[in-house]
């Protein structure tokens, strides 16, 4: 099973240069889009992705869902869809994790266990808001 991921960047080169060090480990990636949101230096690309990665440049900001919409639904031609925020790394290639739990439990969306730099857990897991819960 392929993945397509999409990572927005607002001039977070570094950190993405990291992570795709992390993806450049993972399987079943298929293709990996970038968004530049604004002007910025280049990022390192790891040999291993250089045919994977296609670049897109904003010619002005847009929101996190209309970047990540835009990926969608130009670049998605596989069955998965995976966002990345560029401040994340992988300490091992959760994908294949990922796609057994959509298998096994027909979810429609799901999420890692985000573990911080100390080890704990992150408390980021929320409902969707409702006017009443704001």
């Amino acid at each position: 099973m392929s993945v397509i991921v999409s990572i927005v960047s607002h001039n977070h080169g570094v950190l993405i240069s990291d992570l795709l060090k992390d993806i450049s480990k993972c399987t079943n990636i298929a293709k990996i889009i970038i968004t530049f949101n604004v002007p910025e230096q280049t990022i390192h690309i790891p040999f291993s992705l250089n045919n994977k990665i296609i670049k897109v440049f904003n010619e002005k900001p847009k929101g996190f869902s209309s970047n990540h919409n835009y990926v969608f639904n130009k670049y998605c031609d596989t069955e998965y869809f995976l966002v990345l925020n560029p401040d994340i790394r992988f300490s091992h290639d959760p994908i294949p994790l990922l796609i057994n739990t959509f298998k096994r439990d027909s979810c429609m969306i799901c999420a890692p266990r985000v573990i911080n730099t100390v080890g704990t857990i992150e408390d980021n897991a929320r409902y969707f808001p409702k006017p009443l819960t704001l």
